[in-house]
């Protein structure tokens, strides 16, 4: 899934050959891992045709209506994962027990919980980042089919919720990382966490606030998955996101003194104008040098006004950005 949404090759398969089934577990999930391994397999077929329909085009009225056929039962199946979740999550307790959590056991970072914070919500982390994964799969099953990146402004709620649940997982982090010796996630490898559906979100979303609380918090809580990292993918995105909204723009505009856990606010957008489609990029590819595994190089690509192609290339840091010393609150970064 990775490979894909930075910009990677998926094999070339005929995906038409092979319908995703009915094989959805009823009824509910059993395990975590069920929930995943379900929801993965149609993130790789949506990643599959958007790939074929990228390479083909409009194609023929064939290949239309194969994607489409492809499209909508994308959109049921993940419809009907999400009515198994809701299923699932009323019998999480049982889930939990089987796992072998007891009913007071943390749910999310760490092995200790104060006693007077125990969490209410029995909804583990692990559960809100699928969500967020669903959430992005969403989207782009939505614009599968699409040639503006404009058609994005349309599912500004999705990103939102995208963001929502992240701050579930930061508020989760920061109370668990406030206990001495409790947790500490630098150099953690994950396979299925928070990291590709931020950065879609900071990438694809067209609300610079929620695209900004996107980036912000990648850089807070210090996560690897597969051969990305949290770090890098923040400073991929906001490069991405100057260059899009340009320098003075965002600088005179931005707002970066929000609290990470404030839901950003669906009005704040009356005061953006939507972005023109030549300022925004429809790919972004991410890649790194053979000889030198720590330098990233994005290859952003867009349409001029006139309709010629513009590419710029930028070398991505992959370092954390300072964090100023600020111990009155552990809830507010840069």
């Amino acid at each position: 899934m990775q490979s894909s949404l930075f910009g990677s090759s998926l094999e070339d398969v005929d995906l038409f050959l092979q319908p995703i089934g009915n094989d959805m577990p009823y009824p509910a999930f059993t395990s975590v891992e069920e929930a995943k391994d379900t929801l993965e397999v149609l993130l790789h077929r949506i990643a599959l045709i958007k790939q074929r329909y990228r390479k083909s085009g409009a194609g023929t009225e064939d290949d239309v209506v194969a994607v489409t056929s492809a499209q909508d039962e994308i959109t049921s199946h993940l419809a009907t994962w999400y009515e198994i979740y809701k299923r699932t999550i009323c019998r999480i307790d049982k889930i939990l027990l089987a796992a072998g959590k007891k009913p007071n056991d943390p749910l999310s970072f760490g092995a200790k919980t104060p006693p007077t914070k125990l969490p209410t919500d029995r909804e583990p982390s692990v559960f809100k980042s699928l969500l967020m994964h669903h959430a992005m799969a969403s989207v782009m099953c939505g614009c599968l089919r699409s040639y503006s990146e404009q058609q994005y402004e349309a599912y500004t709620d999705m990103f939102l919720m995208i963001v929502m649940h992240a701050i579930h997982i930061f508020e989760e982090y920061s109370l668990a990382r406030s206990i001495p010796d409790n947790v500490n996630l630098h150099d953690s490898i994950g396979e299925f966490g928070f990291i590709a559906p931020l950065y879609f979100t900071a990438i694809k979303c067209r609300h610079h606030r929620i695209r900004f609380h996107a980036i912000r918090l990648l850089r807070v809580i210090p996560l690897k998955e597969a051969t990305w990292d949290s770090f890098t993918a923040a400073n991929i995105a906001e490069t991405v996101m100057k260059l899009e909204e340009k320098d003075d723009y965002y600088a005179t505009n931005a707002d970066k003194d929000f609290s990470l856990n404030d839901v950003p606010v669906m009005g704040d957008a009356s005061g953006w104008s939507s972005l023109p489609e030549h300022s925004i990029f429809h790919d972004v590819e991410v890649t790194t040098r053979e000889d030198l595994a720590n330098e990233v190089v994005v290859t952003c690509k867009r349409r001029r006004l006139d309709g010629s192609p513009e590419v710029i290339i930028f070398h991505a840091d992959n370092r954390p950005a300072p964090v100023p010393d600020n111990k009155r609150s552990c809830h507010r970064y840069p």
